[in-house]
């Protein structure tokens, strides 16, 4: 049985690769449904990336980065700012 602790957050623990990313919905009858997904870039947005060896070149350590755990989080208006 799993219950859910005080911030009403679910400990999953060895029942999902830690590894992988799901998308989560709750079913009519409060049944919860994980599906693992991927991230995988477009024709059309690879090509974009190749076009621009310094900006695939980013865009791969970045990715790198993410994998290891490595993240941040930045406001939309400093996002755009650093365009």
């Amino acid at each position: 049985m799993i219950r859910p602790d005080s911030r009403g957050r679910l400990a999953l623990g060895s029942l999902v690769d830690k590894d992988r990313s799901y998308n989560a919905s709750v079913g009519e009858h409060g049944v919860v449904t994980l599906v693992p997904i991927a991230a995988i870039l477009t024709d059309e947005q690879l090509q974009d990336l190749q076009a621009d060896p310094q900006g695939f070149a980013e865009m791969l350590a970045r990715a790198e980065n993410v994998a290891e755990g490595e993240t941040s989080t930045i406001s939309a208006t400093e996002f755009l700012d650093n365009i």
